[in-house]
């Protein structure tokens, strides 16, 4: 069966309202606030950049892990996870394993590839931020 735009959309909705829920359910009130800001930062900043901040702020030991850590640990592994399972996405980007290795490959993308992932992202991140903030407040 051929992937239609709505079918991605409706893919798209689906992921994220399984994703906020997770986060509703784990208590993570902060996660609306970052996913929110998230759009602007990308928009502002790129891509690139958005992540690199993301992964700025995870505690890599992972020892009394504060929650705004968690939080966007979290929220890096729901992005990587919807990259993973995304029908655009080709296949180097959708074997990746976690946050780190998705920026990696992100980085060493060519421009068209790069403003794909960028849209998808935008757009998945616009459904997130809808249901957690319905989800969550």
């Amino acid at each position: 069966m051929p992937t239609t735009i709505s079918t991605i959309e409706n893919g798209r909705a689906k992921f994220a309202y399984d994703r906020a829920k997770e986060a509703a359910e784990l208590n993570y009130k902060e996660y609306t606030s970052y996913v929110k800001k998230m759009p602007m930062l990308i928009k502002t900043n790129g891509l690139g950049a958005t992540f690199s901040f993301y992964l700025s702020k995870i505690d890599p030991s992972q020892n009394q892990e504060s929650k705004e850590s968690k939080t966007y640990r979290l929220i890096g592994n729901h992005l990587t996870n919807y990259l993973k399972q995304s029908p655009i996405q080709p296949t180097e980007i959708r074997n990746c394993n976690n946050f780190n290795n998705l920026i990696e490959k992100i980085l060493s993308c060519d421009s068209t590839q790069y403003r794909l992932i960028t849209q998808d992202i935008l757009a998945f991140v616009n459904w997130l931020r809808r249901f957690s903030d319905g989800l969550i407040g």
